[in-house]
């Protein structure tokens, strides 16, 4: 005769019963079973409210949420939402607030309900529109020297005396010659001009200048990315000249500044 296989349910069963009849320690009998004596006083309180059925598993989901909205104010968010496309979850909940006063509900759940119901707009993330332009992305190759000049800021440090130093090298991209590197405290445009109108007094204007797109060479905030800085060479006649974002290669490198900074 095979071997009955107990339960999940018969040995709560057993053990309920065992616990009611015998007079064994509660403390012992919940150790044989391998259970903590409250979950031993748990299922014996079940059983004698309850009886058998109540030993099952019970859905451990809360009566009552204290969160959950009422059917009449989800409609609300909704119809709030039909009239007025274009009103957030925060005002939204503001307006709900003032009508209903306690049983007003959070940003967070008026947003929720909007995306359940499908009626939040999606924002579109766009790839950054990059700032050269035809006529200001151009890669002019020089014929000669004094043709197209680049311009950068080689990155900073600080010096023993704990100032910033801004390394800015000019260089001519025919003889790639460097006509000037320069530690400048800031990087701005003052900064950027009094040193340009030494190089230019030096060896004369370029007719193109090539650089990236940082400040202060570029600005994101106006058209073409057009600076303070494009507009001086501009009204030199000097014509700017981007590389693309992320290719410094494009500008062609500098030596190395260690000695030339000596």
């Amino acid at each position: 005769m095979p071997w009955r296989e107990k339960s999940v349910m018969d040995q709560r069963e057993e053990f309920v019963l065992r616990s009611l009849s015998e007079e064994v320690p509660f403390s012992i009998l919940c150790k044989e079973y391998h259970i903590a004596r409250k979950t031993g006083y748990k299922w014996k309180k079940r059983f004698l409210d309850e009886g058998r059925p109540g030993l099952s598993d019970k859905s451990r989901r809360p009566d009552n949420c204290p969160n959950t909205l009422s059917e009449d104010v989800i409609i609300k968010i909704i119809q709030i939402r039909h009239h007025h496309p274009t009103w957030g979850a925060k005002k939204i909940a503001k307006i709900i607030a003032g009508n209903n006063g306690t049983d007003a509900p959070s940003v967070s759940s008026v947003y929720r309900i909007l995306d359940k119901a499908n009626l939040l707009k999606r924002k579109r993330f766009h790839k950054s529109k990059s700032l050269n332009k035809e006529n200001l992305h151009q890669l002019i190759e020089p014929a000669r020297p004094n043709d197209v000049w680049t311009i950068d800021y080689k990155g900073w440090w600080l010096s023993e005396d704990i100032k910033r130093c801004n390394p800015l090298t000019i260089r001519d991209l025919k003889t790639r010659y460097n006509l000037s590197i320069t530690l400048t405290g800031r990087q701005d445009t003052p900064s950027v001009k009094k040193v340009m109108e030494d190089v230019f007094k030096e060896y004369g204007l370029p007719k193109v200048i090539r650089s990236d797109n940082g400040a202060p060479f570029a600005a994101y905030n106006s058209p073409l990315g057009i600076s303070r800085l494009s507009v001086m060479w501009m009204a030199l006649g000097i014509l700017p000249d981007r590389i693309s974002p992320g290719k410094p290669y494009q500008r062609c490198k500098c030596q190395a500044l260690i000695p030339l900074l000596r």
